[in-house]
């Protein structure tokens, strides 16, 4: 199970919020705040928030698509038993289970 606060995510300018882990349906709460230095391109910072906004639908879109495409042959040649381990790799750094 993920540790971050479920999806799904919404921006308000720089500012995404999630549903409130207490109270989901009637409270929400902020999740994160793109901040920039006078040196980033303010569309560069609305990017940033948009991309991380999408961050759990992403990683549930990701983590379906392996499931319904997995090989599991584990054959040492197989290419997509390596697409596999890569693929399991991804979900875990996006998890938190590794760094």
């Amino acid at each position: 199970m993920s540790k971050h606060t479920p999806g799904s995510w919404h921006r308000v300018g720089r500012k995404i919020y999630g549903p409130h882990p207490k109270d989901p349906d009637k409270r929400i709460r902020e999740v994160a705040v793109v901040q920039w230095d006078r040196g980033t391109y303010s569309q560069e910072a609305d990017a940033n928030a948009a991309l991380i906004a999408e961050a759990p639908d992403l990683l549930e879109d990701l983590q379906y698509r392996y499931e319904q495409s997995q090989c599991g042959c584990r054959h040492p040649a197989c290419k997509n038993c390596d697409d596999d381990r890569y693929t399991l790799e991804l979900l875990s750094k996006a998890k938190g289970e590794t760094e």
